[in-house]
């Protein structure tokens, strides 16, 4: 069966608990990952942002499903 690869990520840990939730009630399997990015702020202190990503192969069936909830998503997270 033909799959392609999905990816899908985001600096928002509300969000990214819902992306993660809808392959896990759709069955799929993903590999996930981290990118960490640190700023230096005026005062000597850091800032820190986590991007959370993932990536699943997916067959077109999975993909139409997965999209179709991630589009709701972007009602709620734009």
């Amino acid at each position: 069966m033909k799959t392609s690869l999905l990816v899908y990520g985001t600096y928002n840990l509300r969000e990214w608990e819902r992306i993660t939730r809808i392959f896990e009630e759709t069955g799929v399997t993903y590999e996930e990952g981290i990118h960490t990015h640190a700023f230096r702020l005026k005062d000597d202190t850091y800032d820190f942002w986590y991007f959370h990503f993932l990536r699943a192969d997916v067959t077109t069936e999975e993909e139409q499903l997965i999209r179709a909830k991630r589009a709701q998503l972007k009602k709620i997270f734009g």
